[in-house]
C-alpha cells in the first residue's frame, strides 16, 4: 500500500479518485464494499477496509492499467521505487 500511498501524493487524491473509477477492477472492488469514492476522505476510508488480498489486486489493477501521460510519468516513478507487493 505504500505505493499507491506515494502514488497518491504525488498525483493528488482527486486524480487519483478520477482515474481509478474508470478502472473495472477497482470499480468491482468498491462495489463489493459498498463504498463510493467522492473526496479523500472516502479514498481514506476505503483504504482502510481492504484486506492485504484486495490491496494486492488493487495495486496491480492501477498498476497495470493505461493512464494519461501525466499519470503514467507519476507511476513510473512511484511503482519500480515500491516493487514488492505480497500477494495472499
Amino acid at each position: 500500500m505504500e505505493a499507491l500511498h506515494t502514488l497518491i501524493s504525488s498525483i493528488t487524491s482527486a486524480t487519483f479518485i478520477q482515474e481509478v473509477s474508470k478502472i473495472q477492477t477497482v470499480t468491482e472492488i468498491l462495489t463489493y464494499y459498498q463504498v463510493k469514492l467522492r473526496d479523500e476522505q472516502d479514498l481514506t476510508h476505503f483504504l482502510k477496509l481492504l484486506p492485504a488480498s484486495h490491496q494486492a489486486a488493487l495495486y496491480d489493477a492501477v498498476y497495470y492499467s493505461s493512464w494519461g501521460k501525466a499519470d503514467v510519468n507519476s507511476k513510473l516513478k512511484v511503482f519500480p521505487a515500491h516493487p514488492v507487493v505480497k500477494h495472499c
